[in-house]
């Protein structure tokens, strides 16, 4: 059994038996052995009937055709497009014109499966696909769907890529491990039967033994949780009073309660996806790590604090935001994270990284 994608996008397979868009291709010459056999009847008998020299299935969508075996290579297909001959002798659109050009330029990225590893080249029609992001690609015959990252989204014709263009497979979609319904549920029940701060500037003071259950900001509404269980925060303003750099806000959080008997993991949370956010930069300093982004003309970043031993973060895998992995006690007054958000001016501004780091 096998699966695959037509180029026109359509998911194919040979699970039906008979199947309407199936073909066998006998060569000349391989048919005349097989009429060889018939008996006197000019019958043939079935099991007389040897491979065929290769098969093909026609995209119902398209109406193109993938020739599989043609090359002796039964895992490898040729596509051949389908035209309407009948509309070329009358005269191609202009559009059609174009899309048969060597000069049309298509939106392509080069991915990668693992870091430091082989780039790959996809056509990314996706305009929301950017640089860093991960997505998902078809690969190999069966087009199994596999998760990349995104190294480079270029515009590129024939010209520019050694592979034939209208062979390119396509991006499948954006991947992100952000469960958007969740978060918002769990936002909504904070909001309900918790306390949440306000805070998009410096008028709102925050009293030393306050606590919350959530924050909201402009970007969205933030919480932690321990071992994926919201728990209450406290939320203390850092000095932001330097002329040099400038942020709407910048603040530490960190758990209400320091003391665990059990601990998997202490994790930042939002409403929003990080992971959608265009990816700015690394923020590390002594004993804080974290990174930058920059999101509908935000740029906002988020830092840990460690401790000596500095082994207890951690990031994650798509959207870079660091979290704990583990709980040193004799360090537990020192862990938190640092946010601070402004307009995005340029990735060269230090303002975000300066007060969080």
């Amino acid at each position: 059994m096998g699966k695959w994608t037509c180029q026109c996008g359509y998911p194919m397979n040979d699970h039906a038996a008979p199947d309407p868009n199936a073909f066998s291709v006998f060569s000349d010459e391989l048919w005349e052995e097989i009429t060889d056999t018939a008996d006197e009847n000019n019958k043939i008998d079935y099991y007389d009937i040897t491979d065929a020299s290769y098969y093909a299935w026609q995209c119902p969508n398209c109406h193109s055709l993938m020739v599989f075996g043609e090359d002796e290579n039964p895992n490898c297909y040729t596509f051949y497009k389908w035209i309407d001959l009948d509309c070329k002798e009358k005269g191609l659109t202009d559009q059609e014109t174009d899309s048969n050009s060597s000069d049309v330029v298509y939106r392509v990225a080069s991915v990668t499966f693992s870091e430091f590893g082989e780039e790959y080249t996809y056509i990314c029609e996706d305009e929301s696909i950017r640089e860093d992001h991960f997505v998902v690609v078809p690969v190999g015959i069966n087009n199994v769907e596999k998760v990349a990252h995104v190294v480079k989204v270029y515009q590129a014709s024939q010209k520019d890529i050694s592979y034939p263009i209208d062979k390119l497979k396509r991006v499948i979609k954006r991947y992100s491990d952000f469960d958007k319904e969740k978060a918002k549920g769990i936002a909504a029940e904070l909001l309900r039967s918790g306390r949440c701060l306000q805070i998009n500037d410096f008028s709102k003071s925050v009293e030393a033994d306050e606590y919350f259950d959530i924050l909201h900001n402009k970007l969205g509404y933030w919480w932690l949780e321990l071992n994926g269980v919201p728990i209450p925060m406290k939320v203390v303003l850092l000095n932001t009073n330097y002329e040099k750099y400038h942020v709407d806000c910048a603040i530490h959080i960190k758990p209400y309660n320091m003391h665990y008997s059990t601990f998997q993991s202490l994790k930042l949370c939002t409403d929003f996806e990080i992971d959608a956010s265009r990816w700015v930069d690394v923020i590390s300093y002594e004993y804080v790590w974290g990174n930058s982004w920059e999101l509908d003309g935000i740029q906002f970043g988020i830092t840990c604090q460690e401790s000596l031993e500095e082994d207890e973060v951690t990031i994650s895998k798509y959207s870079r935001v660091p979290y704990y992995n583990d709980w040193h006690p004799d360090w537990s007054d020192r862990y938190g994270f640092n946010v601070a958000w402004k307009p995005h001016e340029s990735d060269e501004d230090l303002s975000v990284g300066f007060y969080i780091s």
